[in-house]
């Protein structure tokens, strides 16, 4: 009897086997279905898969035979394996290399004998798809392209089946991180919140004292106090607005927004909004333009929040708009029960490449114009969140150097179970 020959690349064949963990698990009906069509098409009183470790051949599905496995050193399929097509043995009793083989002199009796090889993508032979009879004869073309192609699809099996438990694996590898993201998050807002609590209660001790020293409220101050104090103000102010917007973040990613939806004019909250930017306007002598539709006059939405967006796009066009420009804001409807509120101006707009990082929290632009008017990076982060919890939309477009469109698409009608969910 001659021993199955042993390639160079056993050692890798065999580290590739391992990594399928497909060796003695329990059998699969696909692969049950594969061996008894196989026998049937070839006429044959056996049909198996076999895979090919190091000291045995270990059968994933059989047909017409009831052993699980056979030692490698009798194994026809040692020997077909090397091979890079069917290997076939007519009559192992007229082949020296068979003729004494236990399998062969004993039972299951084997005379003929024909293995696919499973070769994987990378080109090792994992085990066969075999056919065996207890008679001598040989195969037709159609017989062995047929055992070809069900070979193919054995290994097509064994690849999907390692490709979704890798992909199992990741999914959880994925779950665990998602769990960790989420545990952090839960503490940043935690974090946040507590620390803005605690911020604002001196902020707001300092910005009283310094608009009370500021007005003369404690006695006379020179014009150089008066300005140092007013620089500490507007850096106060400046501050409480940002842990106001950090507040007010943490509260929706936490899910503790509350909405107080209300009816409400369109064009009366318009109309306090442009005049809480008035001043910024006239200072720059800028063109304010508001064109609202007829359609559009009447709300059900959390007025506070609506202002809040409307404010802060307004004033970041305002910003960055040089003086002499327009500003344009216009409202229509769109769709069944919604509308579009759009803030056009005629600023030093937005290069394409930062586009996408304008709505992240603490996102500033790169450009030198840009960082003449830095702000605190929340307003359009904080504007978006807002416009999501009531179920709208926000989008920016812009040409550099010419001026940027956002427009915002809200339901003409909120609920606070949007908020809730």
């Amino acid at each position: 009897m001659m021993m199955p020959p042993i390639s160079g690349s056993e050692l890798d064949r065999l580290r590739v086997l391992r990594e399928y963990k497909i060796l003695d698990t329990p059998p699969e009906k696909i692969l049950d279905d594969v061996v008894t069509l196989a026998a049937y098409i070839c006429g044959s009183d056996i049909s198996q898969v076999t895979l090919v470790d190091e000291d045995r051949q270990w059968f994933k599905a059989s047909f017409g035979i009831e052993a699980t496995e056979t030692p490698r050193d009798f194994s026809f399929c040692a020997h077909a394996i090397q091979q890079p097509d069917i290997f076939i043995v007519p009559d192992a009793t007229q082949d020296d290399r068979f003729a004494d083989n236990p399998l062969v002199t004993g039972e299951p009796g084997i005379r003929f004998y024909a293995g696919s090889p499973l070769i994987t993508p990378e080109g090792h032979a994992l085990g066969t798809l075999c056919v065996i009879d207890r008679t001598p004869h040989r195969m037709t073309p159609e017989q062995k392209s047929a055992l070809t192609v069900l070979s193919r699809l054995v290994m097509t099996h064994l690849e999907m089946r390692n490709q979704s438990r890798e992909l199992a694996r990741l999914n959880e590898v994925l779950s665990g991180k998602t769990r960790e993201l989420e545990r952090a998050a839960t503490l940043k807002n935690r974090f946040l919140a507590n620390m803005t609590h605690e911020l604002r209660t001196p902020l707001n001790c300092i910005i009283g004292f310094s608009e009370i020293l500021s007005d003369g409220g404690a006695g006379p101050v020179s014009a150089d106090q008066k300005g140092h104090l007013d620089d500490i103000l507007a850096s106060g102010r400046h501050l409480l607005e940002l842990i106001n917007d950090l507040l007010d973040i943490a509260k929706i990613e936490a899910g503790k927004m509350s909405l107080f939806p209300e009816a409400f004019s369109l064009p009366e909250a318009i109309r306090e909004v442009s005049s809480a930017v008035n001043p910024l306007v006239q200072k720059k002598g800028i063109t304010l333009a508001a064109a609202l539709a007829p359609e559009v006059k009447g709300v059900v939405l959390d007025k506070k929040l609506f202002k809040q967006v409307l404010f802060n796009l307004l004033s970041n066009a305002i910003k960055f708009t040089p003086e002499g420009g327009r500003v344009e804001l216009n409202v229509a409807p769109v769709g069944e029960g919604r509308f579009s509120m759009a803030v056009r101006d005629t600023g030093i707009g937005i290069k394409p490449e930062n586009l996408a990082r304008l709505f992240k929290e603490f996102a500033q632009l790169e450009d030198d114009q840009s960082r003449q008017h830095q702000g605190t990076g929340l307003g359009l982060a904080l504007s978006r969140k807002i416009v999501e919890i009531q179920g709208g939309t926000i989008t920016a477009a812009s040409e550099f150097g010419k001026g940027s469109l956002f427009t915002v698409e809200l339901p003409r009608v909120t609920s606070e179970s949007l908020a809730l969910s």
